[in-house]
């Protein structure tokens, strides 16, 4: 779902599962293949067309990464996230991040053709220059939030008020009834500065761990190409950022699922359980419901929490 495409703020509220047709892909290819045919450069496309996808990789592979291009930005990468770190949710998160655009950038030609795009400045910013957020909202106030995820735990809690447990008895403190919603975006901030608003991250033997990367992928995508979601809400639609974030995620191993289009309702079941499942493994695995959610409150707030996540361990020793 769309938000509103380059605004001061906000870029995409993004639902990021991919579908196994790789036809708006192939479009692009053939497209600019008959311009080229034709004896004239290919026009830049509009970036919600499918075609904005091949765009950005043909564009992009012209000036490939070099190796010292490479090393300068898995540096610039590492320390994007260790700046993130008061806006993060846990450690855990964090590495999580790390790893995923690393690995992207070593082992995906696509990825790397898209970061070359961006860096060169072709209608996208250097993967660099990004930084991240763990930004939760309380569903029933939250705009952009499905009906029915919205209604499914009888109204959710306020995160200032209210402490998520664990448990499964049916309480309305119970993140599994889905109460909290994570933004899922790439934006701006009031100073034009690039970053992606994602949700925690799962543990790493959770099945929701593929479509996680696949879905932060798809959010670096949209900041470092200017790709945009579909403009349309048709459920066959991919757009040029799923497609290429689809393509790095097959690139480097990742098994998702595949859906229709971008709208198809079932993405936005999948991506309800995915959140709710990877804010239970936060839970867990750090000790303390209160301790996260003290975090999260802070970071939701538009503030600062503790670089060294104190909050958690002093929770848990509590």
């Amino acid at each position: 779902m769309q938000v509103q495409a380059f605004s001061p703020n906000f870029i995409s509220y993004s639902r990021s599962f991919p579908s196994s047709d790789d036809t708006g892909l192939r479009s692009g290819v053939i497209a600019i293949a008959a311009a080229r045919s034709a004896g004239r450069a290919a026009e830049r496309p509009d970036p919600s067309d499918d075609a904005y996808a091949t765009y950005v990789r043909d564009v992009g592979a012209q000036q490939r990464l070099s190796a010292n291009d490479s090393s300068r930005i898995r540096a610039s990468v590492i320390g994007a996230v260790r700046k993130s770190l008061p806006r993060l949710a846990d450690p855990y998160t964090a590495q999580m991040t790390i790893k995923t655009v690393l690995d992207a950038l070593a082992r995906s030609p696509t990825f790397r053709d898209a970061v070359s795009f961006g860096l060169h400045h072709h209608g996208g910013r250097p993967l660099g220059e990004i930084t991240y957020r763990s930004e939760y909202a309380h569903a029933p106030l939250y705009p952009f939030a499905d009906a029915a995820f919205q209604n499914r735990s009888g109204g959710g809690f306020p995160i200032d008020t209210q402490r998520a447990s664990a448990g499964g008895s049916g309480d309305r403190n119970d993140v599994r009834g889905g109460a909290l919603v994570t933004h899922n975006m790439a934006a701006v901030d009031e100073a034009g500065r690039p970053y992606i608003d994602f949700t925690v991250a799962p543990n790493a033997d959770s099945p929701y761990m593929p479509l996680w990367q696949e879905g932060l992928l798809h959010e670096i995508i949209h900041q470092i190409t200017g790709a945009l979601d579909p403009s349309s809400n048709e459920a066959t639609t991919q757009g040029p950022t799923e497609l290429l974030a689809r393509r790095v995620a097959r690139e480097i191993g990742l098994r998702v699922p595949s859906f229709s289009g971008y709208a198809a309702p079932e993405r936005s079941a999948m991506l309800s359980q995915r959140d709710a499942s990877a804010l239970r493994d936060a839970i867990a695995r750090n000790g303390s419901a209160d301790g996260l959610m003290q975090r999260l409150e802070l970071i939701s707030e538009g503030r600062d929490a503790s670089p060294d996540f104190r909050e958690l361990r002093m929770t848990a020793a509590a």
